[in-house]
């Protein structure tokens, strides 16, 4: 693909842009079925199992092995933006050969998430791993981070959402969608991060 990229940006001063994009996160209560999904699906299943005061309920079940395993992922307005200031951006500024950018987020692991999950939010939040072959191989594909620096330096894009804020609205957002409730009070979340 960067070949043909080239020739049309070379032979015929074509302007070609493209992105990496890592996996995205959101507070929609469905999305499709790759392999970055496993965190949505997981926070889903935390308030519909451990919310409120009924008795704790079922253990998550983690496709992607071993548990340090790092995904890059972004929050959906965050993508919107970096897509938006690609773009949008001076052809002249766009030093990346081809023009091709990542547009990042932050990036975690099945195990950072689970203990996010228990510290914060579902203290009794059980999970276990059972892989599944094709999720785990395609975790392994994906680098672990994707770098920031080009597109900030390119066209001015920096994320606004990291690890904890997106956990935290979309816990929120499923709060909200399931049980109608106020806010999730006393949580130990810094919602800035």
């Amino acid at each position: 693909c960067r070949g043909v990229l080239n020739d049309y940006a070379v032979k015929y001063n074509f302007d070609t842009r493209w992105a990496v994009v890592p996996g995205v996160l959101h507070s929609q209560p469905s999305w499709g079925s790759g392999t970055t999904e496993y965190a949505l699906e997981c926070l889903k299943f935390a308030v519909s199992n451990y919310h409120g005061d009924a008795p704790a309920k079922g253990v998550y079940g983690c496709p992607i092995v071993p548990a340090t395993t790092r995904l890059p992922m972004i929050h959906a307005t965050d993508l919107a933006i970096g897509l938006t200031k690609l773009a949008t951006a001076d052809r002249a500024n766009l030093k990346e050969p081809e023009r091709g950018y990542a547009i990042a987020g932050f990036s975690f692991s099945c195990e950072e998430l689970f203990n996010e999950i228990k510290e914060n939010y579902y203290a009794d939040f059980k999970y276990e791993y059972q892989e599944n072959v094709h999720v785990n191989r395609f975790a392994h594909l994906w680098v672990d981070s994707l770098s920031p620096t080009e597109a900030s330096r390119d066209f001015g894009y920096e994320a606004s959402f990291g690890f904890k804020k997106t956990i935290r609205e979309i816990v929120q957002a499923h709060v909200d969608r399931d049980f109608r409730e106020a806010p999730v009070a006393g949580l130990n979340v810094d919602a800035t991060a």
